[in-house]
């Protein structure tokens, strides 16, 4: 069945996500549009990191045996959804505030926008364990954008925007309960059995996937701040449309890694060894041909594509685009690094790695008054050029380690 080919979704919700963003800039003006989608991406931040890594979790809780998840079957679906939704609320006003936001009415929007995308990204990830691809894109990727532009029609301020998008987004899962009945409502409010110790234990086995999860979200958030704080909201926008179309670039590692939850999981061991390396160049491969292909058609295609999105053919959009474009197809040769590094142990490693390379992407932003000194550069190139480097440095970083820290030779002699 073609709701059990996650290409095709992926496909679709690129699609979704192209004509969403072109019904936005053609009905906001750009101050408006960026100011929006800053406040969308700080709080889709907070979601993933709330959501403790629902997508790895939840499907280990379906695809493995009864006490093998990570969780080690002591927190039942309910009570982990919970904990997400109260993290979500308590952390929400703190990364606010590190963003430059101090006033009540903002830092309220952020917690109530966070709150809903955690919810619908909790409840999606029960339809990525039965293989409902559609479903599991609307709840965890384009759902609430498709509420924003519901809601765009109907107001014109950002606060009845967002604050209308979060009441539609909740009421949809509502009414998808009643479907496929995820959530028992009485068990949910009522959570028997929660404490403090089983919400430190989550916290605890969780905590690796909080941090990778996060800040691989974060570091094209820390380019946003940065033209931000230094500059406008308009050359955020901009930032944000360049990098949605270079996003296509990956388009085929994005939906084999929704095969790779199942794949690996199949896999009894918990390390990587040689039939996980043959799976591993199998999503490689097919991701590569995509990504050459979609390649080829951004280069080709590129002008049509920023006038879809209203932004100007000049060359320091150009160059930006064509700056990601390139860092995301290097990362794609790396193959599932991030996949195979979570789903093989190597959480805590890789949480490490991409510690470093948060801190490696703010040396090159708050480096650029320096650097512009003898070398004048744009601001959303050098965003770019920032955001690039540190996915290539750490993918290469992850993929050394997979391959000769955590791989047993013996699995790989000839003979």
């Amino acid at each position: 069945m073609l709701i059990n080919r996650p290409i095709i979704f992926k496909i679709l919700t690129l699609f979704l996500n192209f004509l969403f963003y072109k019904i936005l800039t053609d009905n906001l003006a750009p101050d408006l549009f960026g100011k929006i989608i800053y406040f969308f991406s700080i709080s889709m931040s907070i979601s993933i990191l709330s959501n403790l890594g629902s997508d790895t979790i939840i499907s280990k809780i379906y695809l493995k045996k009864f006490g093998e998840d990570i969780l080690k079957g002591k927190i039942y679906y309910h009570q982990f959804h919970f904990i997400t939704l109260i993290i979500s609320i308590l952390v929400s006003p703190i990364i606010a505030i590190i963003y430059g936001f101090n006033n009540f009415e903002d830092i309220l929007i952020i917690t109530i926008v966070s709150f809903s995308l955690t919810n619908a990204k909790v409840f999606g990830a029960n339809f990525l364990s039965i293989k409902n691809y559609f479903y599991y894109y609307y709840y965890s990727v384009f759902g609430f954008l498709f509420c924003i532009i519901l809601s765009i029609f109907l107001f014109k301020n950002l606060t009845h925007i967002l604050i209308f998008s979060s009441f539609l987004m909740n009421f949809f899962i509502l009414l998808m309960n009643f479907k496929f009945k995820f959530l028992n409502l009485k068990n949910f409010f009522k959570i028997q059995n929660l404490n403090i110790d089983k919400f430190k234990f989550t916290i605890t086995n969780t905590l690796p996937f909080i941090i990778i999860l996060y800040l691989a979200a974060s570091h094209e958030l820390i380019g946003h701040y940065w033209l931000n704080r230094n500059f406008n909201y308009e050359l955020v926008g901009q930032s944000v449309l360049l990098h949605r179309i270079a996003s296509l670039t990956v388009l085929g590692l994005a939906a084999m890694n929704l095969v790779a939850y199942s794949s690996f999981n199949k896999i009894d061991i918990h390390y990587f060894d040689k039939n996980s390396l043959k799976e591993y160049l199998n999503i490689l491969f097919i991701s590569l041909f995509f990504s050459i292909i979609v390649t080829f058609f951004l280069f080709l295609t590129y002008k049509f594509i920023l006038i879809w999105f209203n932004l100007p053919l000049d060359k320091n959009i150009i160059l930006s685009l064509s700056v990601l474009i390139t860092g995301q197809f290097i990362v794609i040769c790396f193959g599932p690094v991030a996949m195979a590094m979570t789903q093989f142990g190597n959480q805590k490693s890789f949480s490490i790695i991409y510690v470093l390379g948060c801190i490696f992407n703010f040396i090159i932003l708050f480096s650029y008054e320096k650097i512009n000194f003898y070398y004048s550069t744009d601001p959303l190139i050098f965003s770019s050029i920032a955001y690039s480097l540190t996915f290539i440095f750490i993918n290469l970083i992850a993929l050394i380690y997979l391959l000769i820290s955590k791989t047993k030779k013996e699995d790989f002699k000839i003979g």
